[in-house]
């Protein structure tokens, strides 16, 4: 197993109750980001890393209902807990499991 294996291993572990443990810590933080990025609605934003969706899924609200958010994680757990949050918001983002640090999306 390399290192982004375990790492991925890891995160996909921590799926169910990362940043759900009642520390208000990522939200905050989110909302100051997709903030000082001020997204506009028909804009497309990327979000590399996206864990459970909580950076996403601001971004997504932001550039709706023309726009797209895209989110990318390593660990497909994650992914698949940012794709649950966005159908329970009622958003579409488009989720990929992959590496931040050779991200494969297409160009746009």
């Amino acid at each position: 197993m390399d290192q982004r294996d375990r790492i991925a291993a890891l995160f996909d572990q921590a799926a169910d109750s990362y940043d759900q443990v009642g520390v208000e810590l990522f939200a905050p933080i989110a909302d100051r980001l997709v903030r000082e990025l001020a997204p506009q609605p028909g804009e497309r934003a990327v979000d590399l890393g996206c864990g459970r969706g909580v950076v996403l899924l601001r971004l997504a609200a932001a550039v709706a209902p023309t726009g797209r958010a895209v989110g990318l994680d390593l660990a497909p757990r994650m992914v698949q807990a940012a794709g649950d949050g966005a159908a329970q918001a009622g958003l579409a983002v488009d989720l990929v499991v992959g590496d931040a640090q050779s991200p494969d999306l297409a160009a746009g």
